[in-house]
């Protein structure tokens, strides 16, 4: 399991032998706590990578306990954790959903799902440019994470 802190190059790997649950709860406090990553937000955006009908066995789904040791540390900070997920193109976010039992694991660790339209308009998307950008010089992020903090979760 590997964490990063791009604004501080710390990175902080470790081995996953007591569970991938436990190896996200040391690995967080091996670069200081989630504190240290969400700092004044109030809400943590989860991007998971789901793929419709593969478990986090096959490596191509983000593991159930990795999500949920990482809203808990959110939790524990004071901040919301929120799952945000947009399928690949191949597949359909709400029956991914079902076939992996995201929104049941949700309810279970008071995760919330909020539902981005990825055709939506100037009400759910804002864009960025960002100064410097030598090759992605304008992009859109759904327009709720300006005041959030953002957490790419990878698959197992």
């Amino acid at each position: 399991m590997l964490a990063t802190q791009p604004d501080i190059d710390t990175i902080a790997i470790t081995r996953t032998f007591d569970g991938i649950e436990a190896a996200a709860h040391r690995v967080i406090s091996q670069i200081g706590g989630m504190a240290s990553v969400i700092k004044d937000a109030n809400i943590a955006v989860l991007k998971p990578n789901f793929v419709a009908g593969r478990s986090a066995e096959t490596g191509s789904t983000t593991s159930f306990a990795l999500l949920k040791a990482v809203s808990e540390e959110v939790r524990a900070c004071g901040a919301e954790p929120v799952l945000c997920e947009i399928p690949g193109t191949e597949f359909d976010r709400e029956a991914t959903y079902t076939i992996l039992g995201v929104e049941k694991f949700c309810v279970e660790n008071g995760i919330r799902i909020v539902r981005i339209d990825p055709e939506g308009g100037e009400r759910d998307w804002v864009e960025l440019r960002p100064a410097g950008a030598r090759s992605l010089r304008r992009f859109h992020i759904p327009r709720f994470m300006q005041e959030a903090c953002f957490i790419n979760l990878a698959s197992s």
